[in-house]
């Protein structure tokens, strides 16, 4: 599944941006073992997309922003957009 998504829609949707660029994209995954199979890494590699794993149960750690930034960005949102149509 991790080989079709990156085949079917990462590459897609980077693909022209990475191009005009002319550099490699870079690709951070959580560490799952179903996104790393042999098949996902060639095509990556042929493809100029690097990949770099996080080790796993460690997102939370490694990722600051999307826990002290976006998530109460992300609350605070969602209790606006609800008082908006509530109102």
């Amino acid at each position: 599944m991790g080989y079709l998504w990156l085949s079917k829609d990462y590459e897609a949707q980077t693909a022209a941006k990475a191009a005009q660029l002319g550099k490699p994209r870079l690709l951070i995954l959580d560490g799952h073992n179903s996104h790393c199979s042999f098949e996902f890494l060639e095509y990556a590699d042929a493809h100029d997309i690097v990949i770099l794993c996080l080790p796993s149960h460690t997102t939370h750690r490694l990722q600051p922003c999307d826990v002290g930034v976006f998530g109460p960005l992300n609350s605070t949102w969602k209790k606006q957009v609800n008082k908006a149509v509530l109102s």
